[in-house]
């Protein structure tokens, strides 16, 4: 089933779904078609056309490229965010996952650009704590396919830093009274 619309001397015929791809189909005007005069077609005519051919099918399943923070790096900051770049664009679907080395998962935002997906830590990480990074086959390409095989990345931060954030106030006492500087 179409719909016809008409504007001057031209009717566009809009099918109800989509064409499929690589099909020919073909359009006949009877001489039932009239003017606005009520003058039929002189002739009956029909055309015919082929659809574009389906793209290929993606069965290429994605693969890891790289890992920052590199397997083993240690003395990392406990401020650090962990990327995972794919060879294409990925759907992460809960499939990564940053832990504790043999313990809890660490709360995390996931963000995706282009190839590359980063988890963010919802707080510091811990200092001189080992993390793995857990990468499974719940990824998935944006066709579907599953990533070809999970992985996994371990890396430490370094150890802890104080830092001290003093206020300066000295208090002095001078001849017995009270100055704050």
């Amino acid at each position: 089933p179409t719909t016809a619309s008409t504007s001057g001397n031209t009717v566009t015929l809009v099918p109800a779904g989509p064409l499929s791809p690589g099909a020919t189909y073909q359009v006949s005007v009877s001489t039932a078609v009239r003017d606005r005069a009520a003058n039929p077609l002189a002739s009956a005519t029909t055309s015919t056309f082929t659809t574009a051919s389906a793209p290929p099918s993606d069965t290429t399943a994605p693969t890891v490229a790289s890992v920052l923070p590199a397997n083993g790096a240690s003395g990392l900051p406990t401020s650090s965010t962990v990327s995972v770049t794919f060879s294409e664009p990925v759907a992460p679907n809960g499939g990564i996952s940053l832990a504790v080395d043999g313990g809890a998962v660490v709360p995390t935002t996931t963000t995706v650009s282009g190839n590359t997906v980063t988890l963010t830590p919802s707080g510091p990480l811990g200092a001189g704590t080992a993390y793995r990074l857990n990468v499974t086959t719940a990824v998935r390409d944006l066709a579907g396919n599953p990533l070809a095989s999970g992985s996994f990345t371990t890396f430490t931060t370094g150890a802890r830093q104080l830092v001290v954030q003093e206020a300066l106030e000295t208090t002095m006492w001078l001849a017995g009274s009270n100055v704050s500087s």
